[in-house]
């Protein structure tokens, strides 16, 4: 656990959420891959169905969770989140965080989410998780699209997330495998 936690603070500090711009999708899922095996918990939130995600990257560990309108025909299998309950995504990715102190939480489908509910909405629930994130000493990674949104939305996300760099995920990538 010691190493796990010296490994993250290498190259994130924790209590950050980071806004992941234009970064390749298979990166921010190696990370979290990555993250797992050295025995980081791990929420994953995304509009890629996680039978998908299953069968592309060792992520049997996380919780998984699919971004969606359409209920699941799996029952407890798949966990799904519908993208206008801001109330209920936030209540989720607090109460993992509550229970897995420095865990990663990976948010992915900032575009959808902002495409149902609103940039002013969508932003309101990352000021919360960002609070959450912050207390819990936890990384949450936030990709985005940046051709997909409006340059004002993008300074206003700039100032409240922490940009992210390729770098930065190259080097945490990079040092995880040095060490495994």
């Amino acid at each position: 656990m010691r190493q796990r936690a010296n490994e993250l603070g290498r190259y994130f500090r924790g209590g950050t959420a980071y806004l992941m711009e234009d970064f390749n999708w298979e990166l921010r899922y190696q990370f979290v891959e990555l993250a797992l095996s050295n025995g980081v918990a791990v929420m994953v939130i995304s509009r890629i169905h996680p039978r998908r995600l299953d069968k592309q990257f060792l992520l049997k560990d996380a919780e998984l969770i699919w971004l969606t309108t359409t209920p699941s025909n799996d029952g407890a299998k798949i966990r799904t989140i519908m993208p206008d309950s801001s109330i209920k995504i936030h209540m989720t990715i607090q109460g993992f965080l509550k229970e897995k102190r420095g865990a990663v939480v990976l948010l992915d489908g900032l575009e959808y989410l902002i495409s149902q509910n609103g940039f002013n909405m969508t932003m309101k629930l990352l000021q919360l998780l960002n609070e959450a994130v912050s207390i819990s000493d936890a990384i949450m990674l936030i990709p985005v699209n940046t051709d997909a949104l409006d340059e004002s939305w993008l300074g206003i996300l700039r100032r409240e997330l922490h940009p992210l760099t390729d770098d930065g995920i190259d080097a945490y990538i990079g040092g995880l495998e040095k060490v495994n």
